[in-house]
């Protein structure tokens, strides 16, 4: 761990080492209160110390004791409470929580006295329940409830029932602590603590809900009541859901009213770590969530809104303990993961100021959870901030003192002469104006009288309030303010800072004001504009800035490198660390080891003594100073007490390989004195490195995960029960710690890897908190140049959820003035939050009468009035405001709807019935309706649909754009939010993606030509509620959307039945019933006849073509006055589509013939006569002279009669001579086979006919004779072309046919191969070894005559020397070319399957059994990596064992075999392992054993048993094997020693095993079931991972 060591800097944190082991003094010394109060007050730096306070042994146990003895005197002694405080808010203690919790919890049935052990994590608590309980709920006081739930849950029986109510009655303590004016002291994020309820609570245990009333108050009280009621707003439903899932656990049932707005995910892996200049963000994977069963759902990731970006979720695991809670700061669109894997990548950050390092990776090797909140946090949490620095609000009288005087804007002290211009004339007509005088001269303006009672009021006015009912008009009146405010304010009264709810409105609100204010004059705040007419007011600032960029750079590369350390868990002990993490044992083990051995400190080497205690090694004499004997350590290493003792209550379950002394190197030179412990050893079966089997498991998470995580160390920690057994023991004076036995040793290197990861995790949370600093010096650094830059704008526009993440830099603007649209929609908090210092002006434009502020909970509505916004609190305070009266968007009939909640004073612009009620709407009888149907809603769903009415709305809009309407131009509205999604996925179905489909929450503050509305609600046989539908506001923003056409769908006899008399929808029913359009059918209407058709089902749509009836359609095609005669239909009727006979006479007399829409083209026919004196037939206008003359003729030819036929026009190309076949008989019978007009053979002919005939039957002979070789000379042709190898000559004797192939043999440089093949009874298998050898100068002779490739003359190039290999050929010829060790030691494989399959033994073994350990082999290759043998060993085992009784019944049918066999001086067949000679330290011990390696029962072969068992002849296999080996011996020596066949025994660092013959005789029939090399084989695979590099050298045959 060279990084761990060298990393100097890393140290710096923890110079209190001092403090960290006086506190352990204090526990282990009792020291008094006085003693402890004296030193804490003396202490320097006792909170930074305190912090990230040391690890240390028996650390909760240290602090356990401090706080015991300080709570009891703090009422008397100053200063307790605050210590205490610093203790509870470190992160060391929390760490020390965190981990007893988890061992409690992991390890719960194996601790003794576990009830006492969970009674002292209650106490610490309840010792601090007198110090601030603020401070107490903020620490992770949660993790002692949620196991107290988890053992509550897992011991039912009531063991520990006293305990669970001492908790029960503790935590409505905590929760009964919730005060009022505590939101100063409040986090803003939620903390795990809240989460911990009652079976059916959900309280409450940060400040106090109350009631916003409109009593005058204090700015503490108003500021307090926001704060919790916008807190509350976020976390209530959260709290909700996680309180349930801790009592029901996830893998039941879960009730549809816990998942609103909730999603559930599974299985997190971390994918990557990054870090951004602000903060540290996790990417991560998960799945969907199915533990209880449900099915996976098919998600578009691309467009769905789950796991959104500014989400808030909660990382967890199926016990909901502990609970981590973070923010999405992006999510992939990618679906390659999700479809092939079901994987989902995101990245988030976490929301506490603590980087929760410890508790995140414990968390990910458990059943990790991932709930979602789907709601935007970051908003929430800024607001919250911002409340908290409040110390003044301006308008102070209105808004805390609810007064209803208001001033003018202090600004306009210095200038009330405004030039003011409200035509809309290119050319301004301005007029100066006293805007503090009401009475105005007349000027020319488009604006009615409540429009410029509305400027007025604006102008003069330090609140406004402008109310604009539906149409009205109140964005272009805040519009015309914004503009005649910058013609006139002074410049250190801008910029004027305009808030607008939603980025759509504000994108509005711009592109209206850009028309009058330069675009150089106004910044774009957030997110990038979709439009394009703004995307240069976009503010992106990229300042240069003075800042020590090489230090933050370091820090970060700082964490990435302790980040690494604790993925990995990456550390090994060593002397330091016992010394470091626990002093005492360092102390017992010098001491103990100077007593026994007769030394002094002088004589010894501290670190030496201690590393070999850790290695369970003999220190040596000769590495101490005099050279002196050690003689006191015959003990060492063999006390079993405590292993035994916690092997009985292991939780891990690990299984134990017997193992003795000898197990652990000895590095003295003398023997040992006895092997009294081995006995001991034989309870256990076997044992199992742990180090090993970490890695081994850390190797296999690695081939799946970015992150290398070591999960299994991270899960385990350490065995708690095992490290308790062993101090008890170390507490004892007569205890020596060199008896502990190598597991016991592997226990407390376990512990001291956690301390030291422990310390990383304080060391993590140390650089992260100076990380959080610097970052927060750069983002101010920023900010203060930004604010500079934005300072010099007039405008700046941004949204309220953009002002949350800028309200630092908003608040320190010059602005003077501050507008804000859809106020009634923006809650009074965040209203206060974005109010300035410097503000003068405030004004606000909005309707209370359509939606208001949205809060997610509904208590904060109802029981709180927590949605009322600020707008509507100044509206009824009777602040100076103007409503406008004048509607110019929808028509008449539309707004008589509007005025049932306005009221009369809610008019009709001139303009209405202008440009409005004289429109129709196209291919429909009306342009208002209420469609009343029967459909109900679908049932038991978090959101309502209806999936009847959204079939009947899919129809209709595909009706209007087929009467050609554009999809823009339709809007499709619903109050929820399913409705909406499933009317979406149709309508992209059927590629009308551009129809817009909103909630009505969502279109506030939008229009379109024609809206259709959907009620969805009908539940009359079971519930009878209206749900949204009864909320007048949303019914208010739905009716007044459209322009020209309105269509409500909805079971209205419901709505009517389910409300109250005297209710909205009673005076809207009753309006549409007296305007006749509450219909139970939509009628279409003809384009064409004006012909009406009725609709009452979806499928009905499909009866009629969209706009046009059953009538002929009759309509005149332009240009040619023909009726058209299809059945009526839409479409333009222009003469190129006229499908009748033209009528028009041509310039050439003739009448047309074509079609109508076709090109006048005159088509008679005119008979000619042409020069060749045939009559012809020409199209008329066409030239005479180009026509062709068809005319058939035939010709007799005289002399032999032949008919010749030809066309006219090709006369003068005819030949005249015959070219009919002769077919005359020739005199030698035959037919004459040349043409009429050549002349005949003669007697020569006939020669030449028998020589044909001769050489035609000869070859037909010769094909014959081959037939059976033709077989063989394809198989050479097309083996000698697949080979590709150019340059190689082949000669091939075929009897009567020979392939050459001698091209290009000097240009690719292959010289000397010579071939030659003789294909009698076998194929020419060449190609593949020729391929992948790479042969290059070896002259080759394949005899097939004998069946055997032979290896001659260049094999001296290859570097093989005297090989002389003969095999049989049944299947395959194989030529090894061992120059390269991947391809020799494959081949030497095959080798040997070849010899296994053909029982080909005998075939020179002691030469050359395998070829790969030739000594002559690894001369050439050097160098052997142990891994690269044994890959081939397992490859071999694995053969071995597929075939091993085939293998034994040849070695027992043959002794020869057998003898020759083993012979062969090295058993490579279970992996003959030779150690380097560099490895030195290893103690070499040569092993002489007799080998017998075939299975049998000895009851069926006694003879052979005791035949060989008597044979005093050593096979003989001598090998060099390191310590790890040796362990292995000790296991087949148990095997055959218990079956009382051998006998091992030592002598002079020789082992030797011994038959026993009696013990034969007597036990004739005990089966040998291991063998020696079996066994070895076994732990030269476990060797592998102890052993990462072992040079195999110089080995020999």
């Amino acid at each position: 761990m060279s990084d761990y060591d060298s990393d100097i800097e890393f140290e710096q944190c923890f110079q209190d080492d001092g403090l960290s082991n006086w506190i352990r003094n204090c526990y282990i010394k009792n020291y008094n209160v006085d003693k402890i109060l004296c030193r804490l007050n003396q202490e320097k730096q006792l909170e930074k110390k305190l912090e990230y306070l040391h690890p240390n042994h028996q650390q909760f146990d240290s602090y356990y004791y401090l706080i015991k003895q300080l709570n009891q005197y703090i009422r008397q002694q100053q200063n307790i409470d605050l210590y205490l405080e610093l203790l509870i808010k470190s992160q060391s203690f929390q760490n020390e929580i965190l981990e007893r919790c988890h061992l409690i919890i992991t390890q719960i049935n194996s601790i003794n006295n576990i009830q006492k052990k969970i009674e002292e994590l209650f106490q610490i608590f309840y010792f601090l329940k007198d110090i601030d309980m603020n401070i107490l709920k903020q620490s992770n006081i949660s993790l002692i409830f949620s196991l107290c739930r988890i053992i509550k849950m897992d011991y039912p029986e009531n063991e520990f029932k006293s305990l669970i109510d001492q908790f029960n009655n503790f935590l409505r303590l905590i929760q009964a602590s919730a005060k009022k004016f505590q939101y100063k002291n409040t986090p803003v994020y939620p903390i795990s603590l809240e989460f911990i309820q009652f079976k059916r609570e959900n309280k409450q245990i940060f400040g106090e809900l109350q009631e916003l009333d409109t009593k005058e108050k204090s700015l503490l009280i108003y500021l307090d009541q926001h704060f919790n009621i916008l807190r509350e707003d976020f976390i209530y439903i959260m709290r909700k859901s996680i309180s349930y899932f801790s009592e029901t656990g996830f893998y039941n049932y879960i009730k549809s009213e816990y998942l609103n707005n909730i999603g559930l995910y599974q299985n997190i892996n971390l994918i990557s770590f990054e870090m951004n200049n602000y903060d540290l963000l996790w990417k991560i994977s998960l799945e969907q969530f199915n533990l209880d069963g449900r099915k996976y759902q098919v998600i578009d990731w691309n467009r769905s809104k789950k796991l959104s970006r500014g989400s808030l979720i909660c990382i967890t695991n199926v016990e909901c303990h502990p609970l981590l809670f973070g923010v999405i700061t992006q999510r992939s669109t990618n679906q390659d993961n999700y479809q092939n894997q079901n994987k989902i990548n995101l990245e988030f950050r976490f929301l506490n100021p603590k980087s929760q390092i410890m508790e995140f990776l414990m968390l990910l090797n458990q059943n990790s959870i991932l709930i979602e909140y789907q709601t935007q946090i970051e908003p929430y949490i800024y607001f919250l901030e911002q409340l908290k620095k409040i110390e003044k609000l301006p308008f102070e009288n209105l808004i805390l003192k609810n007064q209803n005087k208001v001033l003018h804007p202090k600004y306009l002290q210095q200038n009330s002469l405004y030039q003011i211009d409200l035509s809309e004339q290119n050319t301004y007509y301005r007029q100066k104006i006293d805007v503090l005088n009401e009475s105005w001269p007349v000027m020319e303006s488009t604006l009615d009288n409540s429009q410029l009672k509305a400027i007025k009021l604006i102008l003069s006015k330090e609140v406004a309030l402008i109310k604009g009912p539906p149409g009205t008009g109140k964005t272009y009146c805040g519009v015309l303010a914004v503009k005649i405010l910058c013609e006139n304010l002074i410049q250190n009264n801008f910029p004027i800072l305009i808030v607008c709810q939603t980025n759509h409105a504000l994108e509005k609100f711009l592109k209206s004001l850009i028309q009058f204010v330069s675009s150089r004059e106004i910044a774009l705040l957030g997110a990038f504009p979709k439009s394009a007419a703004l995307k240069d007011i976009h503010f992106q600032q990229r300042l240069e800035i003075q800042f020590n960029w090489n230090q933050f750079k370091e820090l970060k590369n700082q964490i990435r490198i302790i980040f690494n350390r604790l993925s990995q868990y990456d550390y090994f002990i060593n002397a330091n660390d016992i010394k470091e993490f626990w002093p005492e044992l360092s102390h017992k083990l010098i001491h103990n080891f100077m007593d026994d051995n007769n030394l002094d400190k002088s004589q010894i080497d501290v670190n030496y003594i201690l590393n070999c205690w850790l290695d369970g090694k003999l220190p040596n004499c000769s590495r101490f100073y005099d050279q002196v004997e050690l003689r006191g350590m015959y003990k060492y290493f063999k006390k079993f007490e405590i292993t035994e003792q916690v092997h009985t209550n292991n939780i891990f379950e690990k299984v134990y390989e017997s193992y003795d002394d000898d197990y652990y190197s000895d590095e003295q030179d003398e023997d040992l004195d006895s092997l009294d412990s081995l006995d001991s050893l034989d309870s256990f079966d076997s044992f199992i490195d742990f180090e090993d089997e970490y890695q081994e498991d850390e190797f296999d998470f690695q081939q799946e995960d970015e992150i290398k995580i070591n999960y299994n160390k991270l899960q385990l920690h350490y065995n708690f029960y095992g490290i308790e057994e062993i101090q008890k023991h170390i507490q004892k004076q007569t205890f020596n710690p060199w008896e502990l036995n190598y597991y016991d040793i592997q226990e407390i290197i376990q512990y001291l890897e956690f301390l030291k990861y422990k310390k990383d995790c304080l060391l993590f949370e140390d650089k992260y908190k100076q990380f959080k600093e610097m970052s927060q010096t750069l983002k101010n650094l920023y900010d203060d140049e930004e604010i500079k830059k934005l300072n010099q704008y007039k405008i700046i526009g941004v949204t309220v959820s953009s002002a949350a993440r800028h309200l630092s830099k908003l608040q320190q603007l010059n602005s003077k003035v501050l507008v804000i649209e859809e106020a009634a929609k923006v809650l009074e908090s965040q209203i206060a939050c974005i109010l300035m210092k410097n503000l003068q002006h405030l004004i606000l434009i909005g309707d209370h009468n359509q939606l208001g502020p949205e809060l997610k909970c509904y208590d904060l509505k109802t029981k709180y009035n927590g949605n009322i916004s600020l707008f509507e609190r100044f509206y009824n305070n009777k602040i100076p405001q103007v409503e406008l009266t004048f509607q110019r968007r929808m028509k008449t009939k539309f707004a008589d709807f509007i005025r049932l909640i306005y009221g009369k004073q809610y008019q009709d612009h001139t303009y209405v019935e202008e440009n409005r009620n004289n429109l129709d709407i196209i291919g429909l009888e009306h342009d208002l309706l209420f469609f009343n149907h029967s459909w109900l809603e679908s049932q038991d769903k978090k959101s309502k649909e209806n999936i009847e009415e959204a079939k009947m709305i899919l129809q209709m809009v595909q009706y209007l754009v087929k009467v050609g309407y554009k999809q823009q131009q339709i809007s499709v509205l619903s109050l929820y939010s399913r409705q909406v999604n499933i009317l979406q996925k149709y309508f992209i179905k059927q590629s009308l993606n551009q129809v817009i489909v909103q909630t009505v929450d969502n279109y506030q503050g939008e229009e379109n030509d024609i809206v259709i509305i959907s009620l969805v609600r009908n539940n009359q046989y079971n519930q009878n509620q209206l749900g949204f539908l009864g909320d007048q506001k949303r019914i208010n923003v739905a009716l007044s959307r459209a322009k020209i056409g309105l269509y409500v769908f909805g079971s209205f006899d419901f709505i009517k039945e389910v409300s109250s008399n005297g209710s909205l929808w009673q005076k809207i029913l009753f309006l549409a019933g007296s305007k006749k359009c509450l219909k139970d059918s939509i009628t279409l209407k003809c384009l064409t006849h004006s012909t009406l058709r009725n609709v009452k089902q979806p499928n009905d749509w499909s009866k009629f073509d969209a706009g046009c009836c059953d009538k002929i359609c009759n309509l005149k095609f332009e240009g040619c006055n023909h009726k058209c005669q299809k059945k009526c239909h839409l479409g333009d009727h222009y003469r190129d589509q006229c499908p009748e006979q033209c009528q028009q006479t041509l310039k050439c007399g003739h009448a047309c013939e074509q079609k109508c829409r076709d090109q006048c083209i005159c088509t008679k026919q005119l008979e000619i006569l042409l020069d060749c004196n045939h009559m012809a037939f020409i199209a008329c206008g066409k030239n005479p002279a180009e026509v062709v003359c068809q005319e058939d003729i035939k010709l007799t030819l005289k002399e032999c009669q032949h008919i010749v036929n030809y066309k006219c026009f090709q006369r003068k190309n005819i030949s005249l001579k015959c070219q009919y076949q002769c077919e005359k008989v020739l005199n030698c019978g035959h037919n004459c086979k040349r043409l009429c007009w050549e002349i005949c053979y003669s007697r020569k002919g006939i020669d030449e006919c028998f020589s044909n005939y001769f050489k035609h039957h000869k070859k037909n002979s010769l094909e014959l004779k081959n037939k059976n070789r033709d077989l063989f000379f394809c198989l050479v042709k097309k083996n000698a072309q697949n080979l590709k190898i150019v340059g190689i000559n082949v000669k091939i004797c075929v009897m009567s046919d020979a392939l050459l192939v001698k091209k290009n043999a000097q240009k690719q440089k292959i010289v000397g191969i010579n071939v030659k093949i003789c294909v009698l009874n076998n194929a020419l298998l060449v190609k593949k070894n020729a391929q992948k050898f790479k042969i290059v100068g070896i002259n080759v002779k394949i005899c097939v005559m004998n069946d055997a490739p032979l290896v001659k003359n260049d094999v001296q190039k290859l570097n093989i020397v005297g090989i002389n290999v003969k095999v049989y050929v049944m299947n395959d010829a194989l030529l090894v070319n061992n120059r390269f060790l991947s391809n020799f030691i494959v081949d030497s494989i095959i080798f040997i399957k070849i010899a296994l399959k053909f029982k080909f033994f005998q075939f020179q073994l002691k030469i050359q059994l395998l070829i790969f350990l030739n000594l002559e082999l690894v001369k050439i290759t050097q160098i052997i990596y142990l891994e690269n043998q044994l890959k081939v060993v397992e490859i071999i085992f694995k053969f071995l064992n597929k075939n091993m009784n085939l293998f034994v019944d040849l070695l027992v049918k043959n002794q020869e075999n057998v003898d020759t066999f083993f012979n062969a001086r090295i058993y490579v067949l279970k992996n003959a392992l030779h150690v380097s000679r560099g490895f030195q330290e290893f103690q070499i011990v040569v092993i002489n054993m007799k080998l017998y390696a075939i299975i049998q029962i000895i009851s069926q072969e006694p003879s052979n048993v005791k035949k060989n068992a008597q044979d005093s002849t050593n096979v003989g296999i001598t090998k060099n094997v390191s310590s790890y080996v040796l362990n292995n011996v000790h296991h087949v020596k148990k095997q055959l020693q218990n079956n009382l066949i051998v006998d091992i025994q030592q002598e002079h660092n020789v082992l030797k095993i011994i038959f026993v013959e009696n013990n034969v005789q007597e036990k004739e029939n005990v089966v040998i079931k291991i063998l020696v090399l079996i066994g070895v084989i076994k732990n030269v695979l476990l060797a592998k991972l102890q052993l990462k590099k072992l040079w195999l050298v110089d080995t020999r045959l």
